[in-house]
C-alpha cells in the first residue's frame, strides 16, 4: 500500500516527506485507530484512507512544527475515524428500520386478539433463538442499543456483533415464515 501513495507523489522531495511522517506515526495512528473504532477491518481501512489524504496534502503540513505536524496527522485520522462511525450508525438504522417494516406489516398488536397471539408466538420464537441471537436481537430492538454498544456490552467484536445481528435477524424472519407469521407468502 505504501508503494500506491508514494507512487502518487513525483516529487522526490514530497516522497521523502510522506515516508518520513508514515514511519514516524505509523504505529500510534493505527492504535489510535484501532482503540476508537474497536475493529481491526474498519481501522485499517480508515488508515488507509488517512494516509492517502495526508499524501495528497503533504505540502500543507507544516514539518518544521511538530506540534502542528502531529495535530494534522491526527486530525485527518479522527476525521476518518468519524467517516466510519457515521457510516457504521447509517448502516445500522437501515436495518432498524427494515426490521421495523417487516414486523408492522406482519403484525399490528392493538388491533387483534389473534395477532395478540401471533405476538406471544413470536416472542416465543426469539426465546427459542439461540443465546447468541437472543442477546443481540433483545438489546438492539428491546434496550435500544446500538451495534457498538452491543458489541461493548457483551464484551465482543463490533463485527462478531454486528454479524449475529444480521444471521439473528435472518433466522429470525424465517421461523416467522415458517410459524406463518410473515406476511410474505
Amino acid at each position: 500500500m505504501l508503494m500506491l501513495f508514494l507512487a502518487a507523489l513525483e516529487d522526490p522531495e514530497k516522497k521523502n516527506d510522506f515516508l518520513y511522517l508514515y514511519y514516524k506515526y505509523k504505529k500510534g495512528i493505527d492504535n489510535f485507530l484501532l482503540h476508537y473504532l474497536n475493529n481491526t477491518e474498519d481501522a485499517e481501512e480508515a488508515a488507509q484512507d488517512t494516509w492517502f489524504d495526508i499524501s495528497r496534502n503533504i505540502s500543507k503540513i507544516d514539518l518544521d512544527d511538530k506540534v502542528k505536524e502531529r495535530n494534522y496527522i491526527y486530525k485527518v485520522a479522527k476525521s476518518k475515524c468519524a467517516n466510519v462511525l457515521r457510516e457504521r450508525k447509517r448502516n445500522s438504522d437501515i436495518i432498524f428500520s427494515d426490521f421495523m417494516e417487516n414486523l408492522q406489516s406482519s403484525i399490528d398488536i392493538e388491533n387483534d386478539l389473534h395477532e395478540q397471539e401471533e405476538c406471544k408466538k413470536i416472542v416465543k420464537i426469539i426465546l427459542s433463538m439461540p443465546d447468541i441471537y437472543q442477546s443481540v436481537l433483545s438489546l438492539y430492538y428491546v434496550n435500544d442499543l446500538k451495534v457498538t454498544e452491543i458489541a461493548r456490552t457483551l464484551n465482543i467484536r463490533y463485527s462478531t456483533a454486528k454479524s449475529r445481528f444480521k444471521k439473528g435477524k435472518k433466522l429470525l424472519q424465517n421461523l416467522l415464515m415458517e410459524a406463518g407469521i410473515d406476511d410474505r407468502k
